[in-house]
């Protein structure tokens, strides 16, 4: 193995840190979820006996309460998760300096650097698992591979305080049977989209030439093959002393191309209400905007706003992407593509500052998401929306929030390497 790299995976994370300051809940089904008394949210995590009755991440929690009648559900304190998520960054600063966060409860380490000084990557590994648990009384599943791709693999496939190794030589045993969704990026439609095509397992994907994905997927069938064959040539970046999660964000190639200003503001309600939703649910606000554009020739720009305030509802970061839209593309030619991101991450509670001179911030948009998102949860996500979404039910029929693949900043941040 040229490098040596870590993926760390904190086991049933919220949960496992409120099971430490309430011990009593590791005897009943328990999950971490939203607005308890109102019934809005879904389920961040759940421990063991609730995940036994069925539970699962992602659910809403009137659909948990079903099936398990006795779950208790406590609310998330994103501020305590995020100490404890950077106690554990500690530990791994004592193993390598370059670590790269995937949420807050995952991290990649490059430990090439550090196997003089620990003999071997398997005894850091264990080291990890050991201290972590001792001194924090978390556990943590670890993959260890050649690259990014594999190591998550492996933390994915490894079981609660276990070291799963993806060794080249092994992948016909250890990777290739396994289903093609397992795969780091590959989400739900793409999978639906490779069985139709006959490719149902990672094996399958990896028999595939780049040049015959490529013809089926464009750029992205060619990722796909890198993934496939962990031909990952992207380095754990270095984020040792940044944020845990630096921005949230949605972006989508359009059905057809953006032709009117109405087909702009259907696309961009459409992802400003995921990243809403994904700020709430985070328990976070954003004190910046950037917008991505690509034009139906492929020609792309990005355009960014810092705000003196912060922003958290669909409404409020739809106006301020519409706003840099307006400024900064002279509609000449349609749009193929569209995507919204906020930075500048804040916790909720902690750091939400107002502009007393506008009429963002309205606390009945607030309200007015989290009534939206709950009927959607029960009913489906097209059963409530903006009447604009009417104007073209065809380009407006699209749900981020489910739909979208989550990319870890660093990863596809120079394109995809050809």
């Amino acid at each position: 193995m040229n490098e040596t790299i870590l993926h760390c995976d904190l086991n049933c994370f919220y949960a496992s840190v409120e099971m430490l300051f309430n011990p009593e809940l590791r005897k009943v089904p328990m999950a971490v979820g939203g607005d308890v008394e109102s019934r809005h949210g879904i389920i961040l995590t759940k421990n063991s006996l609730a995940k036994q009755a069925g539970v699962s991440t992602g659910e809403p929690l009137w659909q948990a309460r079903q099936k398990c009648p006795d779950l208790v559900i406590v609310p998330p304190r994103f501020k305590l998760y995020l100490e404890f998520s950077n106690k554990v960054k500690n530990i791994y600063r004592d193993y390598s300096d370059q670590i790269e966060s995937f949420g807050i409860d995952e991290a990649w380490l490059d430990v090439s650097k550090s196997i003089k000084l620990f003999k071997s990557p398997l005894l850091i590994a264990q080291e990890i698992v050991k201290r972590i648990y001792n001194e924090l009384g978390l556990t943590v599943s670890i993959g260890l591979s050649d690259n990014k791709i594999f190591s998550k693999l492996g933390s994915d496939l490894a079981g609660v305080q276990e070291i799963m190794i993806i060794d080249r030589q092994q992948l016909h045993k250890t990777i290739y049977p396994l289903p093609v969704n397992k795969l780091l990026f590959i989400g739900h439609k793409t999978s639906q989209k490779l069985y139709e095509l006959g490719v149902h397992s990672i094996g399958d994907l990896a028999q595939c030439s780049s040049e015959y994905l490529t013809v089926r997927f464009g750029k992205w069938g060619h990722l796909m093959f890198q993934l496939a064959h962990g031909l990952d040539q992207d380095s754990v970046s270095n984020d040792l002393f940044g944020p845990v999660m630096k921005s949230i964000g949605n972006s989508i190639t359009a059905v057809r191309d953006l032709e009117s200003w109405s087909d702009i503001k259907i696309i961009v309600y459409r992802l400003s209400e995921s990243i809403a939703d994904r700020l709430r649910e985070q328990g976070f606000v954003a004190s910046g905007l950037s917008i991505s554009l690509r034009d139906f020739e492929l020609h792309s720009f990005t355009r960014q706003k810092k705000l003196d305030y912060t922003i958290e509802t669909s409404n409020d970061i739809a106006k301020l992407a519409l706003m840099l839209i307006k400024e900064h593309y002279d509609f000449k030619k349609p749009l193929r593509g569209l995507g919204i991101k906020v930075f500048h991450l804040a916790p909720h509670k902690d750091y939400q500052i107002f502009d007393l001179f506008s009429d963002l911030n309205n606390p009945k948009d607030a309200k007015l998401d989290q009534a939206i998102q709950s009927i959607r949860e029960r009913f489906g996500p097209y059963s409530i929306g903006r009447a604009i979404m009417s104007v073209d039910s065809h380009l407006s029929h699209f749900y981020p929030k489910s739909e979208h693949v989550i990319y870890p900043i660093s990863y596809l941040k120079e394109g995809i390497k050809q």
